[in-house]
């Protein structure tokens, strides 16, 4: 259309002289419109202190967020959100390691209903532990703590994502400074158990992530490759029950990276 061309058009709604407008499916034009994204107030979540180390999930069947973090004497906590409108609220502040608690990760089970928490205990030897969280109301509680790593995990960090076809929790985490494993959890009542791990990596690795398929019903696992100049290379894990398989060893970015985190689209799989 030539610069000073006229256009008739049918009017969808009232418009402005000079606005822009834009052409809808009908054919008619209407002013082009938005609504800037905003921000509630801010809440004070949890302490004065230092926060850091965290994982939050949120819990679908009681619609809360549930806040997990290394907190006061670097403990493991974790708090209820509630969002209501543009306002969030929060429980009490509840200690599941009463210990120097450091690279925390966290996945909800949607069909136990309850939350899988996984980090390195450094008042034991920077073990691989474990506990179940479970909301109610405002509130959170714990099942018992167990060990899935007895060697140190102090390393790295460590990520876990949810296959909804076993129903399992699968954790990827970096065993002492010499093997990364991934090992499948299993969530029963209060209770979490652990099958055997693989390993997907023959060294250290100080960046993790995994991420559930649920079209191909598989996951993928990316990390920092100490064996490949400090690439980021990938996996797919396979799970049966409580057993990991590993396809090849793919590189996702050829030159040295750092920190790495994924998600799924489940529009485009």
């Amino acid at each position: 259309i030539a610069l000073d061309a006229e256009v008739r058009a049918i009017a969808s709604g009232a418009i402005t002289d000079g606005a822009s407008v834009i052409v809808n499916a009908d054919g008619t034009v209407s002013s082009v419109s938005s609504s800037p994204d905003s921000l509630g107030d801010q809440s004070s979540a949890l302490y004065s202190g230092a926060y850091g180390m965290s994982a939050n999930v949120y819990d679908t069947g009681q619609d809360k967020v549930l806040f997990i973090y290394s907190g006061p004497s670097n403990y493991g906590y974790s708090v209820v959100g509630t969002v209501s409108g543009s306002s969030i609220s929060f429980g009490t502040p509840v200690v599941f390691s009463s210990a120097t608690t450091y690279y925390l990760t966290a996945t909800f089970d949607p069909d136990t209903g309850k939350t899988g928490i996984f980090w390195a205990d450094y008042g034991d030897s920077t073990k691989g532990k474990a506990c179940v969280a479970t909301i109610s109301g405002t509130s959170v509680s714990y099942g018992t703590t167990v060990t899935f790593n007895s060697n140190s995990a102090s390393v790295p960090n460590k990520d876990s994502t949810y296959d909804t076809s076993e129903n399992k929790i699968l954790v990827a985490y970096t065993e002492s400074n010499s093997s990364s494993k991934i090992i499948a959890a299993t969530i029963s009542g209060t209770d979490i158990s652990f099958g055997t791990p693989v390993e997907f990596l023959s060294t250290s690795n100080s960046e993790v992530t995994i991420q559930y398929d649920t079209n191909a019903d598989k996951s993928l696992v990316a990390y920092r490759n100490g064996n490949n100049s400090n690439k980021i290379d990938s996996r797919v894990v396979s799970l049966s029950g409580t057993s990991v398989t590993l396809g090849s060893e793919t590189n996702l970015y050829n030159a040295i990276g750092d920190k790495v985190a994924s998600t799924y689209d489940s529009t485009n799989n």
